[in-house]
């Protein structure tokens, strides 16, 4: 039976057949053989994921191996050895075979040699066969009024290999440098253009500076409610308040649409350069003779799959690397933005203010406000704590 094995041990055994590889790994799961007879082990094993070849079967009785076999594959199934029957038939086509080429073959081709004197002179009477005039006009004719001995085949073909060895049009080793060397130069460029942007701890010390004085403000503002004329006139004789120009100062660090702008248009520059630039330079290296490409490709060390592989996660990592500084740069400027300019108000039964969102709804930031003993207060503000 296809992908079984039979073998004669002691009766009364466990047996488990395993199936291993060449380098001794064993090849699917344990197969538990059958006493179909006394001392006769039967087991049938799936082949269908085997290579082709043989592979060796142990067979256990517990931990003891006590016999060995072999499965020979081809094609996913076990091969069946020959039987005498199919050996008998095999004999019986080579006779035929025999027979055919020492005396079947022969005698045909003995019964083509039969003609006849008579029958080839007849032949010969009735052929017209072409006069050395007759072929020398046919061949003037094909030749053409002008041919000459350049125009030969063989003379045709040697002007054509000369002339590969002068072509042009072909990209050169130098051209192929100085396109690379190109590239290098624009991705560092960029890569130094996009480094230059401002950090995130940076923006995080304009946005605390912002928000502290913000806050100094809010406080001040806050505790004018249900004042005299006359304590407004004295706090606002001794309140300093930020100039424009010190406001300007304050937020001119930040990202504005001016610096995104640039950025935008970096990233457009790049853009073309790998969409347009680029694939014209590639088109224009299709410039290198037969006798070029040769050279190259003698002195070329070609990169393995291993450097361009950590060549292509570097360029990746950088690429990653600047996007999230740009993306963290423009979130922290919007965000300092928001604090600078968006709506306050105050909860004077919860004792809080809270700063909006642009739409003037959503919450950005809820502070607790408290008076000068650190108890919960909103006319006699002294500080006030995020949540």
């Amino acid at each position: 039976m296809s992908n079984e094995l039979n073998l004669l041990l002691d009766t009364g055994l466990t047996l488990t057949g395993k199936v291993y590889n060449v380098a001794g790994t064993q090849q699917g799961t344990n197969v538990s053989m059958t006493e179909v007879a006394t001392s006769q082990y039967s087991g049938t094993f799936d082949v269908s994921t085997l290579a082709d070849g043989n592979f060796p079967v142990h067979f256990y009785n517990g931990a003891v191996l006590v016999g060995t076999g072999e499965l020979k594959i081809k094609d996913g199934a076990e091969i069946i050895p020959s039987t005498q029957t199919s050996v008998d038939t095999i004999d019986t086509n080579v006779d035929a075979i025999l027979v055919g080429i020492a005396t079947t073959i022969p005698a045909q081709i003995t019964a083509l040699n039969n003609l006849s004197a008579a029958q080839v002179a007849t032949e010969l009477a009735t052929y017209d066969a072409p006069t050395k005039a007759e072929m020398d006009a046919a061949f003037t004719e094909i030749k053409g009024p002008t041919f000459t001995s350049t125009d030969t085949l063989e003379a045709i073909r040697d002007r054509g290999d000369s002339a590969w060895i002068t072509a042009t049009g072909f990209a050169t080793p130098a051209n192929i440098t100085d396109a690379q060397t190109a590239l290098t130069t624009e991705i560092n460029a960029n890569e130094t253009k996009i480094d230059a942007l401002e950090t995130k701890a940076q923006a995080d010390a304009r946005q605390a500076l912002l928000i502290a004085e913000h806050d100094d403000t809010q406080a001040t503002l806050a505790g004018l409610n249900d004042i005299s004329t006359a304590d407004v006139a004295t706090e606002l004789a001794t309140y300093d308040a930020p100039t424009k120009a010190e406001l300007d100062s304050a937020v001119a660090p930040l990202a504005t649409q001016a610096s995104v702008d640039t950025v935008d248009g970096i990233v457009d520059a790049i853009l073309l350069d790998t969409g347009t630039t680029i694939p014209a330079q590639i088109t224009g290296l299709n410039d290198v003779s037969t006798a070029d490409i040769d050279t190259a490709l003698a002195t070329y060390d070609a990169p393995t799959k291993a450097e361009l592989d950590t060549a292509q996660a570097a360029i990746i990592a950088q690429v990653d690397a600047n996007e999230a500084k740009i993306d963290t740069a423009i979130t922290q400027a919007t965000l300092a933005r928001k604090h600078l300019t968006n709506r306050d108000k105050i909860d004077t039964t919860a004792n809080t203010l809270t700063r909006y969102d642009d739409d003037g709804t959503t919450a950005l930031v809820v502070f607790d406000l408290k008076d000068g003993d650190g108890d919960a207060s909103s006319t006699q503000i002294y500080e006030k704590t995020p949540q």
